[in-house]
């Protein structure tokens, strides 16, 4: 089970700092990718604590439904706060100069 989740989080990361860099201004790209970061290396050491409390308090079952509910109201804030990247956003109408 951990050689495809190894694999999965060696493409995701790549692609989410390729996203990341797309979707912010160039002055802000290190810090968000920083933030970013950041948030990884504390779900790394977090996950599995906090899943092994839940495996041992309520089953084996238990931590792969609180990780998908969690996934799934991250993805509707994700999905009602992120807003259209520079390649997304129509061209600026040019000034009749």
């Amino acid at each position: 089970a951990m050689i495809p989740a190894g694999i999965g989080g060696g493409i995701l990361q790549p692609a989410i700092n390729s996203l990341i860099t797309k979707r912010v201004t160039q002055r802000e790209t290190g810090g968000i990718l920083g933030i970013s970061s950041a948030f990884l290396s504390a779900a790394n050491a977090l996950a599995p604590l906090i899943g092994g409390a839940i495996f041992q308090a309520m089953g084996a079952t238990a931590p792969f439904i609180f990780w998908g509910l969690l996934m799934a109201v991250l993805l509707a804030l994700a999905l009602r706060w992120i807003t259209a990247g520079a390649e997304e956003m129509p061209p600026a109408p040019q000034s009749a100069t």
